[in-house]
């Protein structure tokens, strides 16, 4: 109760010692959700399961609002700040309802057009410095599963491929009449460990750009991003990292149809971890390259590029390789499943491709200066997003249109390679081969239809191969498909289909704090196939407000015996289904 006291008198004093000025300018805005999930579990592991201690069937849901507090002064400072008040389902008059503070940002101007902004701030500059990126491919994924991601993504701060970090940065423009448009600079400094403790001091991530845009047709930019750990003196580690990087963007019309284009960045980091309670100590420093080349056909809207890149195996950027999903965290729903040898107990179940996109429990929030752990059954090529290190290879992709016009493609090709094996050079480095792309058709637009029927197609596969004696082969592929039809006017029949198969073998070693191999390889072999059908109606109040029901229907098959997963059977399935019902409504 004094929580909830202080938070509505810290709003009155807010708003109080604003609105008491003139020229000051009040106003809400806001965001809210109501959703329920009713879920099941059957198939071939919950019938052979009779010890009735494993759940079967679960409810949930919580009703959740986000009002925004925004006050403007003279047009030149800015205050906003978020209260979320969320109810979980089943609780009523309020009791257990959660009242906090979701974002407190300040902005401002100050002379000759520097803008700041000091709290919880968003932070991207390029993909090797601060980049926050998807491993997982969804450009052409069914709209029916884009209502799921949407909420995941406003849950996780997921705002494109910006992190949410809490601190100060700094943005301006410098004009120029002739020679060069403009200078663009900016400048950041966050707090990416939280607070002083015993053994574990503050550690501090600035960066800043350069950007001189000499035309609309050539961009150069020069970047940096650092992290420090700020010493105290009862530190056990000390830690470095610097990462710089130049990037090159020019574009040239060759005639009024045909244009080609040129993008790049390079760098190079160096990095320093000594922990002090055994005086070990760690250095590196690695550099990368990255580059396209392409043509454009204006008329069609069609790119054609060729790609090379070179990420050194010691290369370390965490800004930029941190992983967006948790690949250790545990699914929200049924977290343990029974197994076949009639324990009571059951084993448990990991996420799967349905939880990636369901689970907002399962997403990273913070920076982590250690390589994580992740899946290569779902990723392997580059599970640490574009600056994933120990990479070298060659890309080709092409892409027509855009989702406005008649249809959208687009498709890719990779080529990859590992620089350096893994923690022994007699191994032989991994080949990775990869496809992704997909088709989006808007078929009102062909029949001359005025309500909307959208076609979605997209697909993505992975290969994985090694020679020698500690054999690799492993491959992964997904496919994709939608539809929404609006069969009357703002409502919607949405249908989605998703299937993912991973076939073969992996090493996995772990890393230890200094990113180094900790131990030796151990072999995990997959075989598994997850089906997902979606079936949804929505009704769009208006572009602010959607009511949305839809049906989602997993089956997930083990197809042998997999060491170190979450079944430990030959030849076993379950299935999930779930109804979920959500509104969601902003202003």
């Amino acid at each position: 109760m004094n929580k909830r006291i202080n938070i509505f008198l810290f709003i009155g004093a807010f708003v109080a010692a604003f609105t008491s000025t003139a020229q000051t300018t009040f106003y809400l805005d806001g965001y809210g959700r109501a959703l329920t999930t009713t879920d099941k579990l059957n198939g071939e592991l919950i019938d052979k399961d009779t010890s009735g201690n494993i759940p079967r069937k679960g409810v949930g849901g919580y009703t959740m609002f986000d009002l925004g507090i925004n006050l403007e002064k003279d047009k030149a400072f800015s205050a906003n700040a978020i209260l979320r008040a969320r109810n979980e389902f089943g609780l009523f008059w309020g009791d257990g309802t959660l009242l906090e503070f979701r974002q407190i940002r300040l902005e401002g101007v100050i002379s000759k057009g520097i803008k700041y902004e000091i709290g919880d701030i968003d932070i991207k500059m390029t993909p090797y410095t601060v980049f926050n990126a998807d491993e997982m491919y969804n450009d052409y994924e069914a709209s029916v599963f884009g209502v799921r991601r949407g909420i995941l993504e406003y849950e996780n701060f997921n705002n494109g491929n910006n992190w949410r970090l809490q601190g100060v940065k700094s943005y301006t423009n410098i004009l120029f009449n002739k020679g060069i448009e403009k200078i663009g600079l900016s400048g950041f400094g966050v707090r990416t460990q939280p607070a002083n403790q015993v053994g574990q001091s503050d550690r501090i991530m600035a960066g800043f750009n350069t950007t001189v845009t000499q035309s609309e047709n050539l961009k150069v930019g020069l970047n940096y991003v650092g992290i420090n750990n700020l010493q105290i003196s009862t530190s056990l580690v000390e830690y470095t990292n610097n990462v710089g990087t130049a990037t090159l963007n020019y574009n040239r019309d060759l005639n009024d149809k045909l244009g080609v284009f040129l993008d790049g960045e390079t760098g190079a980091s160096s990095y320093r971890l000594a922990r002090l309670q055994d005086n070990k100590e760690v250095t590196k420093q690695d550099y990368f390259y990255d580059s396209k080349l392409g043509v454009e056909y204006k008329p069609l809207q069609a790119k054609l590029s060729v790609g090379m890149k070179d990420v050194g195996a010691d290369f370390s950027s965490p800004s930029a390789q941190t992983t967006r999903f948790n690949a250790g965290s545990l699914s929200k729903s049924f977290g343990t499943i029974p197994d076949t040898v009639g324990s009571s107990v059951g084993v448990t179940r990991y996420n799967t491709l349905y939880d990636r996109f369901t689970n907002e429990g399962a997403y990273n929030r913070n920076i982590s200066t250690q390589l994580q752990n992740f899946a290569p059954q779902y990723t392997n090529i580059n599970p640490y997003g574009t600056a994933t290190p120990n990479r070298k290879g060659l890309t080709i992709g092409l892409s027509v249109g855009d989702e406005d016009s008649l249809f959208k493609a687009s498709l890719s090709y990779d080529m990859m390679s590992e620089i350096r094996s893994d923690n022994n050079f007699e191994r032989k480095t991994r080949d990775f081969v990869g496809i992704q792309g997909g088709v989006l058709f808007n078929v009102n637009q062909a029949l001359g239809l005025k309500n909307d029927i959208v076609v979605t197609a997209g697909y993505r596969s992975e290969n994985t191969t090694r020679g020698g004696v500690d054999k690799i082969d492993l491959s992964s592929a997904m496919i994709d498909l939608g539809v929404s039809y609006e069969v009357l006017k703002n409502f919607d029949l949405m249908v989605g289909y998703k299937s993912y198969t991973a076939d073969g073998n992996e090493y996995i070693t772990p890393l230890n704090q200094f990113n180094q191999y900790a131990a030796l390889p151990t072999i995990v072999n997959f075989n598994f196939n997850e089906v997902i059908t979606s079936f949804g109606l929505r009704f769009r109040f208006s572009e602010e407000a959607a009511l949305t029901a839809n049906l989602n229907l997993v089956s997930f098959t083990q197809n042998e015996k997999v060491a170190d997963l979450d079944l430990t059977s030959e030849n076993s399935s379950y299935d999930m289904s779930q109804l979920f019902i959500s509104y969601i409504m902003k202003f």
